[in-house]
């Protein structure tokens, strides 16, 4: 069970997903923000929820909540059978996928979009800033020197990948600038 989570985790970053684990403790101090999850200050567009057989009531109530406005849940290889007080639990729509099989493109399937697409062989994450956003790319391969196009939402510039790490500052009306 560890393994397949660990590949999953695997799969979706090298597939430019941003991803958060979060316990069920987490997860039950979630709030519905319209069409959101948000924990803390934190705000999540889909969730994945790995062998979810028995599930916390108070988690339940947010996920049936955000499952009634369209919020992409997916549930590993079944939907939650009971609470943790016992209780079995009502289907709620969102469906259960197999984590053996090709996860990314079934998530993909599912709703959920990578927030930041970047040239191949290469590992992204973004880091929010008032005025813009950094894109810190790093190469998967020891030769780096990657080029082609990142975008991130609706932006998208040519980067150069180097054997290191790359910095760009991408504004918010989309230019991009290499600062490292």
């Amino acid at each position: 069970m560890l393994q397949s989570v660990h590949n999953l985790m695997i799969d979706l970053i090298l597939s430019g997903y941003q991803i958060d684990m979060i316990s069920s403790h987490l997860l039950k101090k979630g709030q519905r923000a319209g069409d959101r999850l948000q924990i803390g200050k934190r705000v999540y567009s889909g969730l994945i929820y790995p062998h979810p057989d028995i599930v916390d009531s108070t988690a339940l109530d947010l996920l049936t909540s955000l499952d009634r406005t369209g919020f992409p849940i997916l549930f590993g290889d079944e939907c939650p059978q009971r609470t943790s007080a016992g209780k079995s639990v009502a289907r709620i729509s969102s469906e259960a996928f197999d984590m053996s099989k090709n996860t990314v493109e079934t998530i993909k399937q599912r709703g959920l979009e990578p927030l930041l697409h970047t040239p191949k062989g290469t590992l992204g994450t973004v880091i929010p800033q008032i005025g813009g956003n950094l894109i810190l790319l790093c190469p998967t391969r020891m030769d780096g020197s990657d080029k082609g196009r990142v975008q991130y939402r609706d932006k998208s510039f040519e980067a150069a990948v180097t054997k290191t790490l790359s910095i760009y500052w991408l504004t918010e009306d989309g230019k991009a600038e290499k600062l490292l």
